[in-house]
């Protein structure tokens, strides 16, 4: 009876312990988590800029974070007639061009107002018209799990020996001659018959031989270049860029400008054009990228042909518009001076 109560209390203090350290490991698994989507989301947020917003309160930021956070934003009149950017929601009658007939408008303070399509403008984060936040989470997670398993790694490859001994005795002349080898000395100096390794047993918890930290460090840079790669930027792998060809570099920029960058680019710049039509708004949005991407995504087809003309009569790089020059510019091969005979 006795036994079994203390069993019981056994029980329960390694219970409480195993719940303790479960709940410890589920903190650090959602802050990491949290972490990585947050640098995510605002690595998204922040590839435009948006200037001259018609509400001049508005933080420059918020069209992005409504955007990718619904999927829509509404530009439209309040009661009192002043221009507002907002998250917009369907609402009303689907319409034959895919649109809807109203629309609900929600603040960051939770106020909801109903709007005609007629009478407001829609900006679609994409051509799917929707939210990326899913996506974006999914990445995070994914980063976060790789970049775990990384630290779990190292851990166990940083897992000591361990070393059994048949009696105390033996136990203690080695943590005699153990300070003199955790001081990083060249060499200790022990008695082989007093230290007989008949009586010494070493054992690995873990083969860190056989934890290759690298491979599972390479499956978390190429989870976040997934995720660069997917949302427009540019991101050569540091070990493999020596090796890279021109080729593969340009595949790769061609890659990553036409992932999901181009499309949201181009619903941006529409839901522009019509706010100045129908507001009169004078609104502004550029690309955060270089210099070589805002070229290619700005530029017509007529343009780029123009430019690859002049790379191919002057041999520059078409990856880099800055260093072309007009045709009118190019100089014709002048032809050598031949020296008269006396």
């Amino acid at each position: 009876m006795h036994g079994g109560n203390n069993m019981s209390v056994f029980s329960n203090i390694y219970t409480s312990a195993y719940e303790a350290n479960d709940h410890a490991n589920k903190y650090k698994e959602l802050t990491t988590n949290f972490d990585f989507f947050d640098t995510c989301l605002t690595t998204v947020i922040n590839t435009f800029s948006w200037n001259k917003l018609p509400d001049p309160k508005l933080p420059a930021f918020m069209p992005e974070y409504f955007n990718q956070c619904s999927g829509r934003i509404a530009r439209y009149d309040d009661d009192d007639g002043k221009p507002k950017l907002h998250a917009a929601f369907p609402n009303g009658q689907l319409t034959d061009t895919g649109e809807f007939t109203s629309y609900t408008i929600v603040t960051p303070n939770g106020k909801t107002i109903l709007r005609k399509a007629e009478d407001i403008e829609i900006c679609f984060n994409n051509c799917f018209k929707m939210p990326y936040i899913y996506k974006i989470n999914q990445f995070a997670e994914k980063m976060s799990y790789a970049l775990r398993a990384v630290d779990s790694a190292l851990t166990k490859a940083c897992m000591p020996v361990g070393v059994l001994f048949e009696d105390e005795t033996q136990l203690k002349k080695f943590e005699k001659y153990l300070d003199p080898l955790t001081a990083m000395k060249p060499f200790v100096a022990m008695l082989k018959k007093k230290m007989a390794q008949k009586d010494v047993e070493l054992f690995n918890l873990y083969e860190a031989g056989k934890i290759d930290v690298l491979a599972l460090w390479d499956v978390y840079v190429r989870y976040r270049n997934l995720f660069y790669t997917t949302f427009g930027i540019n991101n050569v792998e540091v070990q493999k860029r020596e090796r890279l060809t021109e080729a593969e570099g340009a595949g790769n920029d061609e890659i990553t400008r036409y992932s999901l960058l181009d499309d949201m680019y181009r619903c941006r710049k529409d839901f522009i054009k019509r706010c100045k039509e129908h507001f009169g708004d004078e609104m502004e949005v550029e690309i955060n990228r270089d210099i070589a991407t805002v070229f290619q995504l700005e530029a017509t087809n007529a343009e780029k042909m123009e430019l690859a003309q002049l790379d191919f009569t002057k041999g520059t790089n078409p990856a880099n518009p800055t260093q072309t020059e007009k045709a009118e510019d190019i100089e014709e091969p002048k032809e050598p001076k031949v020296k008269e005979e006396e």
